[in-house]
């Protein structure tokens, strides 16, 4: 926390307490407050002294939960890998089979998953052509029930993404740089780059 942030958390309990501090000192000088005041208001003021403390506990509990715990217990994680096999199509060119898993290592379920490729195919010309993938074979282990597939993956699960692409022989390298978004606003990314030749296979685990 830099100084200037540490100072505003401070300046606003300083100044109700030089309030307060100004309040009695007032109530004392007026006559409203006085030994024999505070000695015959006891009861009230033990009262009164006991609500203001629960009162700071419950808020000094509140806050040390949203700033220690709740960052850290209720967060959307997202573990993601990036596989891509290569298959000998001849001459022509090949075949890349690119599997993306996304694994929610944290405690909130991840709504809408939306996962977005951009596949980038470098030639021996020099001349690159890119597209985006954004079309996916279905194949989730996380949803074989009746809830419609990619709309949620849930703590511990995973969401597996297939699509196959077909390169021709003059590209010598595919880079695919994935990002994957929700609705809560996080995102996710992985980048890898696999070599255009038979039987290549390349993870972002390996």
């Amino acid at each position: 926390m830099r100084g200037i942030d540490r100072l505003r958390l401070w300046v606003t309990p300083i100044l109700l307490l030089v309030l307060l501090g100004l309040g009695v000192a007032y109530l004392f000088k007026a006559g409203i407050l006085s030994g024999a005041w505070f000695a015959s208001n006891k009861d009230i003021l033990d009262a009164v002294n006991s609500l203001i403390t629960s009162a700071v506990l419950l808020t000094a509990g509140i806050l040390g939960y949203y700033k220690f715990f709740r960052g850290r217990t209720l967060t959307t994680r997202a573990a993601m890998e990036l596989r891509v096999d290569v298959i000998d199509g001849g001459q022509s060119g090949h075949l890349h089979c690119l599997t993306v898993s996304a694994k929610n290592i944290g405690t909130v379920s991840i709504l809408e998953p939306q996962l977005v490729v951009e596949v980038t195919a470098r030639r021996q010309d020099a001349v690159n052509a890119s597209e985006t993938v954004s079309q996916w074979f279905e194949s989730s282990d996380h949803d074989r029930g009746t809830r419609r597939r990619f709309g949620v993956i849930d703590s511990d699960e995973t969401a597996t993404f297939v699509a196959e692409r077909f390169f021709r022989a003059d590209v010598w390298a595919v880079t695919y740089s994935a990002v994957l978004s929700c609705t809560s606003g996080d995102s996710w990314s992985r980048r890898i780059t696999v070599k255009n030749t038979a039987d290549a296979s390349v993870s972002t685990g390996d």
